[in-house]
């Protein structure tokens, strides 16, 4: 089937904001002596904490689970913003630009498919200057089951009206990879730092980071 639509993941496939996560809250550890390691955090990447699966990790309930108190408002309040701020000097992840504007040259169809929520989502694309690029946008608001189920991938393929088969996503974590493959699509694997040492399944395309191939390149993949 001829190529005629690219999904992009926003968090870690983007631009990364899951290592500010990390370093925001590791921060706010250590403010009171206290360490947050990466193999808790290594539970988080790419996960919805939200939807109550015991095995996803949320550093609140860690911190509270080991001080016996919650953290206190200020410095949630300080974490958030050492967190934004972070990530507002995070650049656009190399590769990204190529294939966004060679498929807009080629008249492919584009859509994100996020597990964050529509806030966050629409927040990141307008400061980087890409919600223009991006048909069809689905996040964990917009369907019943969050990756990695197929729930969000399938809306984002029926909203551009094309099929499965047409399209290949973009995803650097294993929830995600996952959520394309279930939901019939071609996935290019791009784990990033926090997300290389996870298991993650067969994928059509395993690269290092996206610039490893020219656009071109990739799209001929396809």
């Amino acid at each position: 089937m001829t190529l005629a639509g690219i999904i992009f993941d926003l968090d870690g496939t983007i631009i990364d904001t899951e290592t500010p996560d990390y370093t925001a809250w590791r921060e706010s550890y250590r403010q009171f002596g206290l360490e947050l390691s990466m193999d808790l955090w290594k539970q988080r990447v790419g996960r919805v904490y939200y939807d109550g699966a015991p095995d996803v990790f949320d550093p609140l309930v860690y911190f509270e689970q080991i001080t016996g108190k919650p953290m206190d408002g200020l410095s949630r309040e300080a974490q958030y913003r050492r967190y934004i701020a972070l990530c507002e000097a995070q650049p656009i992840l190399p590769g990204v630009m190529e294939v966004l504007n060679l498929a807009r040259e080629r008249n492919l169809k584009l859509g994100m498919a996020s597990n964050s929520d529509r806030n966050w989502v629409e927040h990141w694309l307008k400061f980087l200057g890409l919600r223009h690029y991006f048909e069809s946008v689905f996040t964990r608001d917009d369907v019943k089951n969050a990756k990695p189920a197929p729930d969000m991938y399938s809306a984002v393929v029926q909203a551009l009206g094309l099929t499965p088969d047409q399209c290949f996503a973009l995803e650097d974590s294993p929830t995600g990879m996952e959520a394309a493959i279930s939901a019939g699509l071609r996935c290019v694997g791009i784990p990033g730092t926090l997300t290389a040492h996870l298991p993650h399944p067969k994928v059509h395309l395993l690269l290092n980071k996206l610039s490893d191939l020219s656009a071109e390149e990739l799209l001929a993949r396809f």
